[in-house]
């Protein structure tokens, strides 16, 4: 499905993590129209991709850019919220739900009883067709998994959310192979220096 991805295992996520903060500072990988539309034809696959083919306008692109930017503030907000209380930020939610009235599956996302549910309702298209992909995997995301799950990475140079999906539940890294291994050379380090 298209909605997961290679780098963080869920669209949204990855979306979230194109503003990235590194040694000289934050970074926005989407900061152009031309760099959200070369990130959603290598992330967001074939939905994205149909949506982008033919002549579009630059105002076009960058109303889509200024959505774009939206919307990644508002998965800030309703991960940060569902993450912490289990409960979704009505305005967040308000701004990933209107994106989701753009997807080919129009959905809605609630909540019911206390749970988060994701209820389709009726088909809409609009100009944020593009983004819609992202939006979903927002939905998904939290309509799905405990909030629990749902962590930022342990390492303080590190901006990125993941979705701890193992056994035990103990997961603190958003990759092991970097952050993981970066924090644990630094103890590391540390305790040879203090010995």
């Amino acid at each position: 499905m298209w909605l997961e991805s290679p780098e963080l295992g869920n669209l949204a996520l990855d979306f979230l993590h194109t503003l990235r903060r590194t040694r000289r500072g934050m970074v926005d990988l989407v900061r152009t129209p031309e760099t959200l539309t070369a990130w959603l034809v290598t992330h967001a696959g074939e939905p994205a991709t149909e949506r982008l083919q033919g002549p579009v306008s630059p105002s076009d692109r960058r109303l889509l850019l200024d959505e774009a930017h939206r919307l990644r503030r508002d998965i800030g907000t309703l991960v940060t919220s569902y993450a912490q209380s289990g409960a979704l930020e009505p305005g967040a939610a308000y701004g990933v739900n209107r994106v989701l009235a753009a997807c080919p599956r129009a959905w809605m996302l609630m909540t019911e009883a206390g749970r988060v549910v994701l209820s389709e309702r009726e088909l809409a298209r609009g100009c944020l067709g593009p983004l819609s992909g992202i939006a979903e995997a927002t939905a998904q995301l939290v309509s799905t998994f405990e909030p629990a799950r749902i962590r930022r990475c342990a390492s303080e140079t590190c901006t990125a959310w993941f979705v701890d999906t193992s056994k035990a539940g103990r997961r603190r890294w958003c990759s092991m192979a970097s952050c993981g291994n970066r924090e644990k050379a630094s103890v590391h380090r540390s305790r040879l220096r203090s010995s």
